[in-house]
């Protein structure tokens, strides 16, 4: 395993960076989980959960992605 201080300086601050998109992200997703709306079995199903969680997970993966890569 790598140790911190044997990296390169740009390789630590990529990492730097992706920690915070990471954090922001799941900061995100807290909020999104607090919504009431989205919780109310009156308004939403299970297929409408699954679709959404599925849709979230392929917007983050390529947002990431395309963030790390620019």
């Amino acid at each position: 395993m790598t140790k911190w201080e044997e990296l390169h300086p740009v390789s630590q601050h990529l990492l730097l960076q992706i920690e915070e998109k990471i954090r922001n992200e799941r900061h995100a997703c807290e909020q999104v989980e607090q919504c009431k709306r989205l919780s109310d079995p009156s308004v939403s199903n299970k297929g409408f959960e699954l679709d959404a969680h599925q849709i979230t997970q392929v917007s983050r993966q390529q947002g990431l992605f395309s963030w790390v890569m620019s």
